[in-house]
């Protein structure tokens, strides 16, 4: 009898592509139950008019729109936070507690930078209705989890302050021009053409010192801490330095801020978040996997006044940056060699195992090599059926159904 256990596994892109994206949905939502978050979806067209509303928090020149039959422009879901919450406060009664969600969804975009759309698959989460460092700290460890479950020789988790820019921008008398400006210029680190802008401006003398270290604050979060203190004296920036040096001793707790660095220059592109902000990387990825913050202002945008904070992980460029060693290899429980002579018999054991919750499928000398876990075969017996039952190198005779499917059972535990 042919041994399938020991043929080469045939791996099929499309089977493989799907499955490896697959078990890390599984994964992250699997991470995301433990933390009392549950699953939620939204529609893939959203109003645009909601997205105007909106205008200077969202790139609305990045969504790809279509129009309706009754005339009104739609919107391909670009982001699943704002859905997610419009829908939320629509919903909500007068008294709302706290709301855990979890979501995993395809997003579209046209990135200005590319010449086609793009779409990809975000998992994420929600907490809304909870304010305070604890749950920044609780969401953030969260997240971190996340990142350890991806299973990467290191990762790192960089935590920023949407109010800390906004606090020094707003010491400064500058057109919304400059404003982006200055942005870009202290997001792309660019230390000649920062001193070069500021030269050309108006400002005292500390925050121009503030301003020339941005580039410069990253790293870990205690000395950032007390430089920052140091250089400025005043009671907002100092607040925000209050709340890192809270939420560090919270990450410490966790036992996870040894993989924590702070970084005063990080900006999201989404510009509703308010306070906290962060991003994960992951060993040999050359961009964020993992970005969120707290925004308490978005849910104004709809008509109430609610807490919220979550974050969102690429999946696609996870699964993107997985090595080939790291592929998952298409397998199933178990085949049945079917013969001429005994392929009623295949079939009827085939539906049997199948009804038994097991991947099973009949194979000939002629098909492609597959890779299952349990390899059955009819032998010839005059006087009884017997079945052959091979697990590991492993034979064993069985003479009924019932009794293959009891040593399929105990098999499978150990596989498990």
């Amino acid at each position: 009898m042919q041994d399938f256990t020991t043929s080469q596994a045939h791996t099929d892109a499309l089977i493989t592509n799907y499955q490896r994206k697959n078990e890390r949905i599984k994964q992250l939502t699997s991470r995301f139950s433990t933390y009392g978050f549950s699953q939620i979806s939204t529609s893939t067209f959203e109003d645009y008019d909601s997205y105007m509303r909106l205008q200077g928090t969202v790139e609305t020149n990045e969504m790809i729109k279509t129009i309706d039959h009754t005339g009104n422009i739609l919107a391909l879901r670009s982001d699943a936070t704002i859905p997610i919450t419009e829908q939320l406060i629509r919903e909500q009664q007068s008294h709302m507690t706290e709301k855990r969600y979890f979501y995993v969804l395809d997003v579209f975009r046209y990135p200005v930078s590319s010449m086609k759309p793009k779409e990809n698959t975000q998992a994420g989460i929600e907490c809304f209705g909870s304010n305070g460092i604890e749950t920044d700290a609780e969401i953030i460890a969260l997240a971190m989890h996340t990142l350890i479950d991806i299973n990467r020789p290191s990762y790192t988790l960089e935590i920023g302050h949407a109010g800390f820019f906004e606090r020094c921008i707003s010491a400064l008398d500058l057109s919304k021009e400059k404003r982006n400006t200055l942005k870009k210029i202290l997001q792309t680190k660019n230390m000649g053409e920062l001193k070069q802008f500021l030269m050309t401006i108006q400002v005292a003398d500390d925050w121009k010192q503030v301003l020339e270290l941005i580039p410069r604050l990253y790293g870990e979060p205690l000395k950032i801490i007390e430089l920052v203190r140091s250089t400025i004296d005043d009671p907002i920036i100092h607040t925000q330095m209050d709340q890192f040096e809270k939420l560090n001793e919270l990450l410490e707790a966790y036992d996870l801020a040894s993989h924590v660095v702070i970084d005063l220059s990080l900006m999201n592109h989404m510009d509703y978040y308010s306070d906290i902000i962060f991003q994960g990387f992951i060993h040999n990825v050359g961009k964020p996997v993992l970005m969120g913050g707290r925004y308490n202002n978005l849910t104004a945008h709809f008509g109430s006044s609610m807490p919220a904070i979550g974050f969102a992980c690429d999946v696609d460029a996870i699964v993107a940056s997985e090595h080939e060693d790291d592929l998952y290899v298409h397998t199933i429980d178990i085949g049945i060699l079917q013969t001429e002579e005994t392929f009623k018999d295949s079939l009827s054991l085939a539906t049997y195992l199948r009804d038994a919750g097991w991947s099973t499928r009949t194979v000939t000398n002629d098909l492609p090599s597959i890779q299952p876990i349990i390899t059955c075969a009819f032998l010839d017996n005059n006087e009884t059926q017997v079945i052959q039952v091979i697990y590991q190198h492993t034979t064993k005779k069985c003479t009924s159904f019932k009794e293959v499917a009891s040593y399929v059972q105990q098999c499978m535990q150990k596989e498990t």
